[in-house]
C-alpha cells in the first residue's frame, strides 16, 4: 500500500474518502481492504483511474460493492464541500485583495456560480441518489419490502447527471491566458494549481460514477425485477 502512495500522492485522499488512515506500514493492499471490509477490486479499480488507466467493464465489481461505493462517493462530496471549495475561496480572495482590477471581479462570479452549481449537483446526488441505491440494497440484501421512498430511477440520473468539468476548464483558461497580470502572482498560482487538482479529482469521481455506480444500479433494478 505504501508504494502505490509514494507513486501518487492523488491516493492519499482516495484513502481517505475510503475510511482507511495513515500508518498502513508494510501491509499489502488486500491486507488494507480485508481489515477494512472493502473489496480489493473495487479498491484497485479506482486507484487505477487515479493513475490515469482506461476503466473496463469487464472488471470483477458487483451489486454487492455499491454500499462501499455510495459511502466512498458522500466521503469525497464532503471532501470537496468541507475543504476543497473553501480553499479555492481563500486563494481567490488573497488574489482579490492584492489586485486592483476590476475584471478580477469576473472570477469571482464564475467561482461562485460554479460552486453553487455544482453543490446543488452533490445535494442532488446526497438527498435522492445515494438513498435510492440504499434502498435498492436493502430490498436485495437484506429481504426487505418497503416501497421506493425516492420514485427514481437510474434513467432519470443519467439524465439529471451532467458534466460540470466544463466551467472549471473556463475558469482556468480565464486565470492563465485572458486576466491581466497584477500584483498577485502567488495567490493566482495558489488558486491555479487547487483548480487543476480539484479538475484531476473530479474527472476521476465522474468516471466511478457514470461508468461504475450507474451500471451497477441498472444491474440492480434488473436484478429486484427479476426477484419480483
Amino acid at each position: 500500500m505504501a508504494d502505490l502512495l509514494f507513486e501518487n500522492h492523488f491516493l492519499i485522499v482516495m484513502l481517505e474518502n475510503f475510511d482507511i488512515q495513515l500508518g498502513v506500514g508494510d501491509k499489502t493492499v488486500h491486507e488494507v481492504c480485508v481489515e477494512k471490509g472493502i473489496n480489493t477490486d473495487v479498491f484497485l479499480t479506482f486507484a487505477a483511474l487515479y493513475e490515469g488507466t482506461a476503466y473496463h467493464a469487464n472488471t470483477a465489481l458487483s451489486i454487492e460493492d455499491m454500499p462501499v461505493i455510495v459511502a466512498y462517493l458522500r466521503n469525497c462530496h464532503r471532501y470537496y464541500l468541507d475543504e476543497k471549495y473553501p480553499k479555492l475561496k481563500k486563494h481567490l480572495q488573497k488574489m482579490l485583495d492584492a489586485s486592483t482590477r476590476k475584471e478580477s471581479k469576473l472570477v469571482e462570479r464564475f467561482l461562485t456560480d460554479y460552486i453553487e452549481e455544482v453543490t446543488e449537483h452533490i445535494n442532488y446526488e446526497n438527498n435522492i441518489v445515494f438513498p435510492y441505491v440504499t434502498w435498492l440494497c436493502g430490498q436485495l440484501f437484506e429481504n426487505m419490502h418497503t416501497e421506493n421512498p425516492i420514485d427514481l430511477h437510474v434513467s432519470e440520473y443519467k439524465e439529471h447527471h451532467n458534466e460540470i468539468e466544463d466551467k472549471l476548464h473556463d475558469l482556468k483558461n480565464v486565470l492563465i491566458k485572458y486576466l491581466p497580470f497584477d500584483n498577485d502572482r502567488l495567490p493566482r498560482r495558489k488558486l491555479i494549481e487547487g483548480l487543476f487538482e480539484l479538475s484531476y479529482d473530479l474527472n476521476v469521481h465522474s468516471l466511478i460514477e457514470d461508468s461504475i455506480l450507474i451500471p451497477l444500479v441498472e444491474k440492480a433494478e434488473n436484478a429486484l425485477k427479476a426477484k419480483q
